[in-house]
């Protein structure tokens, strides 16, 4: 999983709006029990196996003027696994509007982590 100058509150938004258990948008009552977070008769209860974590790679931007630097901090936090790395890039903007060494740095960083991750070749 990658966060790249993330908005807490998408991702927040994302998962309250989107629910996969639901087989049909005009029955919202119809469910997949094994994609239903909330039900109790779903098999799938933490604690998850190692099977369900997946590497996390969270990038600031120093200057981001679309998201606060708290918002890196409290995604990284709440990775609740090892397998998880937080960079920086100093300087860097919300959209690297005028700062293409900046967005390279960003790629450099991503292209390093998923080619050691072996995501990449």
């Amino acid at each position: 999983m990658l966060q790249l100058a993330a908005h807490v509150s998408r991702a927040i938004t994302l998962t309250e709006w989107l629910d996969p258990s639901i087989r049909n948008e005009l029955d919202p009552d119809d469910r997949d029990v094994e994609l239903d977070l909330y039900d109790p008769k779903n098999p799938n209860q933490p604690p998850y196996t190692d099977e369900y974590l997946v590497p996390v790679l969270v990038i600031e931007n120093s200057a981001d003027d679309g998201c606060t630097p708290s918002h890196a901090a409290r995604i990284y936090a709440g990775v609740q696994h090892d397998d998880k790395e937080l960079h920086f890039v100093k300087g860097a903007t919300h959209y690297y509007i005028g700062q293409p060494e900046k967005m390279a740095e960003a790629v450099a960083i991503v292209a390093g982590w998923l080619k050691k991750k072996k995501l990449l070749d």
